[in-house]
């Protein structure tokens, strides 16, 4: 289940907060799998204690468990799709580059991971990607 943080958790009361509601905040989100019946957490995903900005939608975003133990999260306020192991691992990420008319925001309602066998394509063939390192990194303004 994706949580999606901020203001959305009951707390305990207190002056700032006297029902509660509220007072519970996270600057970031967080995907948990929890057992149905004892409700206990069986894994989590999270950025607690590092720079919370690097994941976190207020709003629109999902998480699916997949076949082979990875999760594919939705971070749908920054229209924003990767997969991670269990270990927490980022195995890909995609970023939309489709944005509003305006240009404010590319944001993702949901995604899914569909088998190759549901499209009317032949599997393409899988290989790595090695990203490039972001201090040599550069782009041509032409």
């Amino acid at each position: 289940m994706f949580d999606n943080g901020g203001a959305a958790g009951y707390g305990f009361a207190n002056p700032a907060s006297p029902g509660g509601v509220g007072s519970a905040r996270r600057g970031n989100s967080r995907v948990l799998e929890l057992n149905p019946v004892t409700f206990e957490k069986n894994w989590e995903y999270s950025v607690a204690g590092q720079e919370s900005y690097r994941f976190f939608s207020h709003y629109v975003s999902s998480a699916q468990r997949l076949p082979n133990g990875n999760t594919m999260i939705t971070e749908g306020a920054d229209g924003r799709i990767f997969e991670v192991t269990s270990a927490g691992a980022i195995v890909w990420e995609y970023v939309s580059p489709f944005f509003t008319k305006n240009g404010d925001t590319n944001r993702v309602y949901r995604a899914y991971r569909v088998p190759y066998e549901w499209l009317p394509i032949a599997k393409p063939a899988e290989r790595a990607v090695i990203p490039p390192n972001v201090r040599d990194f550069r782009l041509n303004s032409q």
